[in-house]
């Protein structure tokens, strides 16, 4: 049995579960500093949609893209800060981020073909990159990603019921 490196609450904390939370906040601080980078760049797609596919409010997807940056900057204040974060901060913040990004790409899909939208790639992206840095056995796994699968589908349905052009194609 491994020796306890820490008492924390109460509770020990095993040398390889300390291991194991450092490695999952390195791994958070890498995926969410390529994140804060990537995601601004894909206004670039935006614009390029707007200027040469289909004539849309690039405002709209603008206001989207600094939502989503607000949000991953909230990110970067709770991954990089001072304060531990334990286990289960870290899974909340992943799960959330995560979920942020994919909702605000469904809310982009109205702007470029509703349901249909080829945007819908985007929520791959973030299902894929998340896998990724994350390798977990599906135990651990399944909440996370399956709130992630949940969230494209539910917001079409809540974009839906708000708008008759969404409500049509279903």
């Amino acid at each position: 049995m491994a020796q306890p490196a820490t008492l924390r609450d109460g509770v020990e904390i095993h040398a390889s579960n300390q291991e194991e939370r450092q490695d999952r906040l390195r791994r958070m601080r890498r995926a969410i500093s390529i994140a804060v980078c990537a995601w601004p760049v894909f206004a670039l797609l935006d614009w390029f949609i707007v200027s040469f596919v289909t004539p849309g409010r690039l405002w709209f997807y603008l206001t989207l893209r600094g939502i989503g940056l607000l949000v991953l900057l909230f990110g970067v204040v709770q991954i990089f800060g001072k304060k531990e974060l334990s286990r289960r901060r870290m899974r909340f913040l992943d799960a959330s981020l995560s979920a942020a990004l994919v909702i605000l790409i469904t809310v982009s899909c109205r702007e470029f073909g509703g349901i249909a939208s080829p945007l819908t790639m985007g929520v791959v992206i973030v299902l894929m990159c998340r896998s990724l840095v994350f390798t977990e056995n599906w135990k651990h796994g399944i909440l996370p990603t399956g709130l992630l699968v949940l969230c494209y589908p539910l917001t079409l349905l809540a974009m839906a019921v708000l708008d008759p052009e969404i409500g049509k194609q279903f």
